[in-house]
């Protein structure tokens, strides 16, 4: 299993070199927490009585976010690992923080960032408090919905990336995955 504090070296792997990880990150962060909210979404609005929770797609989108976190971290020369352990303990949802009241703190809050990032507004403070609010709400998904841990999540995510890029980033097979990992 990855540890917790491997992952944003793991994550980093199959980021690209020479870009813009803040820019990078802001975006994919704003992408990935809105694939979290659709799931949520169309969970509460369009799956009909009784459904079953879509545990794997969560999974697998949240890690995604884990991704961008990692990515946001390297670009804002933040520590990750502060960020994803500390994340969870800075964050703790109130008892009334529902499954869709979490899905918009995660996008609020992963709008926050991006906002003040590229408006050149943005503390240190602010962007810790920010990815902290963004892992710890996560991780609240994670163990009351997927009923699962912020670590295990972040192993399957380097697993798909394992598989997806056996040799680090390659833009190539970014842009021409197979139908079924896209």
């Amino acid at each position: 299993m990855v540890e917790i504090v491997e992952y944003k070296e793991l994550a980093m792997r199959t980021s690209p070199n020479g870009h813009d990880r803040v820019l990078n990150g802001c975006l994919g962060l704003i992408g990935e927490s809105g694939e979290v909210v659709d799931i949520i979404k169309k969970f509460t609005f369009q799956s009909g009585e009784n459904p079953e929770f879509p545990t794997d797609k969560m999974v697998e989108e949240c890690g995604d976010v884990l991704w961008y976190v990692a990515e946001l971290c390297a670009g804002l020369g933040l520590d990750a690992t502060s960020i994803y352990i500390n994340g969870p303990f800075n964050y703790v949802p109130s008892f009334d923080s529902s499954l869709e009241k979490l899905g918009v703190l995660l996008a609020s809050s992963s709008a926050r960032i991006a906002y003040c990032n590229l408006h050149g507004n943005s503390t240190e403070t602010d962007d810790k408090n920010n990815l902290w609010a963004i892992v710890g709400i996560i991780n609240s998904i994670l163990m009351f919905y997927c009923k699962t841990t912020l670590g295990a999540c972040m192993d399957r995510n380097i697993e798909k990336l394992r598989k997806r890029y056996p040799d680090g980033f390659d833009p190539e097979r970014s842009l021409h995955r197979a139908a079924e990992e896209a």
